[in-house]
């Protein structure tokens, strides 16, 4: 008789028990669903911490510093204004072309950003991107409200910082550095480094990061034409001669804040043609300034995103007589065609002709 009772005695215990001491998958469960959101990849990398001082020694922290994503910079400065004159000028056969352009980038705490390029044979385009949404506008349209291309804005902001990658990547690598000594830049201690070329180095070690919007570039069934071929060709084929200048990296994000190169690269033909090689010559001006002031992306007049209708990006398709007509046009052309017969003609003899 004393066992029935201990059992009842001790079952409100027990399911006491259970509901207050939860199993160790409860307790993870909750702490997913409660817990504050993880950083982003690019939060977790302006996290590290990085030596600014070993460039010159050090391969993986060169490799780090160098290909360092305008994204990364933004995280790390927080706010700046950066400013970058790019001069390209072609020589070949006593022939030149030259292309000089203007890339302006400003940052804000709260992460909008505004991008202004323009070149000396008029085009030029500008973008804000403002608490999620894309105002973008050609040299002398009208801002545009964008939702499509939900990358579009990352790719520009990398382009506006991209002038001193594109150079290491016509370089492959052959690139050397020496400090110079100390400095202040905008109130900051910054490192700078004499740049020079390396022909005897090696490509580097490391390739430089993919960043996450970048594609695979696709070419027709016969190849790239001749245009895409001669912008390929200095990437291929291009040997430098000489690249001179200097960087500066800032102490406290090792972010690069100023950066003043020139360099000359030799582009010799295809194998399968003759001719003298073509040069071509780089200038690189890039200067941050304004870091870790308050900044504000005001949002410009616009034409605000209007949702297209069903019926532009499928014409007819939405109609409800287009749909009728379509379906029964199927219907008849899945049924068999019944063959076709002609009513007979009936014969009568032509009348006599008259006496």
């Amino acid at each position: 008789m004393r066992r029935p009772v201990l059992i009842w005695v001790m079952l409100p215990l027990l399911t006491g028990c259970l509901s207050v001491c939860p199993d160790a998958k409860d307790r993870e469960a909750k702490q997913r669903l409660f817990s504050m959101d993880e950083p982003s990849p690019i939060e977790q990398a302006a996290a590290e911490s990085i030596d600014s001082g070993v460039l010159h020694r050090c391969e993986e922290t060169r490799q780090r510093v160098l290909w360092m994503s305008a994204a990364e910079v933004s995280e790390r400065l927080r706010s700046f204004t950066a400013e970058t004159d790019i001069s390209f000028t072609w020589r070949r056969d006593g022939e030149s072309v030259r292309l000089s352009e203007e890339a302006r980038l400003a940052v804000a705490d709260s992460g909008d950003f505004k991008v202004v390029i323009d070149n000396d044979h008029d085009f030029g385009m500008e973008l804000r991107w403002i608490g999620g949404t894309s105002f973008v506008k050609s040299r002398q349209g009208t801002f545009r409200e964008r939702r499509a291309d939900r990358a579009g804005h990352e790719s520009w902001r990398e382009e506006s910082l991209g002038a001193l990658r594109a150079l290491l990547e016509l370089a492959d690598g052959r690139v050397g550095f020496a400090p110079t000594g100390n400095a202040v830049h905008e109130g900051r201690q910054v490192v700078r480094y004499a740049v020079t070329n390396d022909a005897d180095r090696d490509a580097a070690a490391a390739p430089p990061p993919r960043p996450s919007w970048a594609k695979d570039p696709t070419y027709p069934e016969d190849g790239p034409d001749e245009a895409l071929l001669h912008r390929l060709a200095p990437f291929e084929r291009g040997e430098p001669t000489r690249i001179a200048g200097e960087i500066w990296v800032d102490v406290q994000t090792a972010a690069i804040v100023r950066a003043d190169l020139t360099s000359v690269f030799q582009v010799p033909p295809p194998e399968d043609e003759d001719g003298p090689p073509a040069r071509l010559d780089l200038t690189i001006d890039q200067r941050l300034s304004e870091i870790g002031r308050p900044m504000v992306i005001d949002v410009p007049e616009h034409q605000p995103f209007e949702r297209r209708p069903r019926a532009v990006k499928d014409p007819l398709d939405w109609w409800p007589p287009y749909v009728a007509e379509r379906d029964d046009k199927a219907e008849e052309a899945a049924e068999p065609a019944e063959p076709e017969t002609t009513p007979p003609t009936d014969t009568v003899p032509p009348p006599e002709p008259a006496d």
